[in-house]
């Protein structure tokens, strides 16, 4: 498709014909897509390409969030085990753990939806996004003098925040260190 490309970056790799199914392995090597004048890459990863079905299956590797202005060194998903269809310009993964040093001292668990689009990018883009399975996640002053508490999503460059109608989301606003206005909401732009 001259719309849609996935390219690897390595040239070591081993093909295998087993029980009627074509299969290149890759060891190590950076998987790249580029689409819609966007691209993005899951670097540092192995996976197996079935040809016929024109399908990747993954394991491990990191997906940074530099096409939304964030730096590589602050904002980085590491992936599991992964599939992508390889006629498409989006996947998803679950059991990533997903960095941002701004926010969180540690990695948190979550899920990845990566998709390209045109004209998307920089604060106008979308993916990749972020979900954190935990909803009880607390991020100190957020704002000056603003706590909260409550699942995570990281859509592009903007941090949300999310609960449902059990756990729902949380901001605390604090003068002088005393929490003197509690706001509570299933979603928080």
């Amino acid at each position: 498709d001259r719309s849609l490309k996935w390219e690897v970056q390595s040239e070591h790799y081993q093909i295998d014909f087993d029980k009627d199914t074509l299969k290149i392995s890759f060891p190590k090597t950076d998987l790249s897509c580029y689409a819609k004048g966007d691209s993005s890459t899951i670097v540092n990863t192995k996976g197996v390409y079935f040809p016929f079905s024109k399908t990747w299956k993954g394991v491990g590797g990191r997906l940074n969030w530099d096409r939304t202005n964030l730096s590589s060194d602050t904002v980085w998903a590491e992936l599991s085990s992964y599939a992508i269809t390889l006629q498409n310009s989006k996947f998803s993964a679950d059991s990533v753990l997903f960095n941002h040093r701004s926010f969180f001292e540690k990695a948190i668990l979550g899920k990845l939806d990566e998709q390209l689009l045109s004209s998307r990018r920089g604060n106008k883009a979308l993916f990749p996004k972020f979900t954190s399975y935990e909803k009880r996640w607390k991020i100190s002053h957020i704002f000056n003098n603003i706590d909260f508490v409550g699942g995570v999503v990281v859509e592009g460059n903007h941090l949300l925040g999310f609960g449902d109608e059990l756990t729902q989301a949380t901001l605390r606003f604090k003068r002088n260190d005393t929490v003197f206005i509690t706001l509570r909401s299933r979603n928080f732009f």
